[in-house]
């Protein structure tokens, strides 16, 4: 069966249909729902990329799709979701699309409705996370106490402004007593984009959603990729690290093609707190097979991962390789 980076199509299409599901249980908004429903169209991209029949064509048709796009866009509401693991599926829901890299790729910068939904949305998960504590009048009180106390020793522009604290706690009051949900959105709306920005940090913090600094780091560090290298005498053998490296390019060129290389150069391979013990040479962020295909083109060298632990050759059968 076909793989997009080492997953298999069919639980691609899963991981989509059910991040997708999930979008749309949350409701965003009409831009989020109208990138949804063409993705599902009946015999449309969705259905497309259930027909590929090469990892090469799933390649492209899930880059085609858009679907990458649309969750690289979001990442933070499947993340919140992930964090909450809202419906006990949640953090699977992200893990299984992450699995694949879901939310890499491309990323224009311009302030779109994809980012204006998913901003409002993020708003308003944060101040109901607040706006649900039990203790909601202490928790504001302590809050204020502990604000002023703080912002005594902060620089300036890392101090939120008393427009984001207002604002937050009239959200976050209004959700409380369930009131018109339009007043989030005409006060979030009236803001000048750096203001949104940071009544969103302000939310966030104030929610304790990432408060787990160590999940979110696991969460963001999941994907097909991984650095690996090969071990070569740098110092003043460059001409030859460089020859070495086009031979490495050469073993990768069919894993351009399905999208499973992300970086080869000439550097540092491992990343050791003792500098001394790292290792040089030409270094390459793939997935995993690509890199076994390395090991067993260069049974000689030693080819190892970020943590120095060498992949040793499987000889006589070589690795997976992309299908023709």
């Amino acid at each position: 069966m076909a793989a997009y980076r080492g997953v298999e199509k069919k639980d691609v299409v899963q991981s989509i249909t059910a991040g997708l599901d999930l979008l749309e249980t949350s409701s965003l908004g009409p831009n989020v729902q109208e990138w949804i429903d063409d993705l599902r169209a009946p015999g449309g991209k969705l259905s497309d990329i259930a027909t590929a029949q090469t990892d090469k064509e799933l390649y492209e048709k899930v880059r085609a799709s858009g679907a990458p796009y649309l969750f690289a866009r979001l990442q933070q509401v499947v993340e919140v979701h992930a964090l909450k693991d809202t419906d006990g599926k949640g953090e699977q829901i992200y893990r299984d699309l992450a699995a694949w890299s879901a939310f890499s790729g491309a990323m224009s910068f311009e302030y779109n409705r994809l980012d204006h939904e998913k901003d409002l949305w993020l708003l308003k998960a944060h101040a109901a996370e607040v706006a649900d504590s039990p203790v909601f009048g202490k928790v504001k009180s302590a809050f204020m106490s502990a604000f002023l106390k703080a912002t005594s020793s902060m620089h300036d522009q890392d101090i939120p402004k008393q427009e984001h604290v207002d604002a937050f706690w009239s959200i976050a009051d209004n959700i409380r007593k369930k009131g018109d949900d339009s007043i989030t959105d005409e006060i979030f709306d009236k803001m000048q984009l750096n203001d949104r920005y940071a009544l969103l940090n302000f939310a966030s913090v104030m929610s304790g959603l990432h408060a787990d600094q160590e999940k979110i780091k696991t969460l963001r560090d999941l994907g097909p990729f991984q650095r690996f290298g090969l071990e070569f005498p740098m110092q003043g053998n460059m001409p030859a690290a460089r020859a070495k490296a086009d031979e490495v390019d050469e073993v990768l060129a069919p894993y351009y093609e399905t999208g499973e290389v992300n970086m080869l150069g000439i550097g540092g391979i491992t990343d050791f707190p003792d500098r001394k013990k790292n290792k040089l040479g030409i270094t390459f962020v793939t997935t995993p097979r690509a890199a076994e295909a390395v090991a067993h083109a260069f049974p000689q060298d030693n080819v190892i991962d970020s943590k120095g632990v060498r992949l040793l050759p499987k000889p006589p059968a070589p690795p997976s390789v992309p299908k023709p």
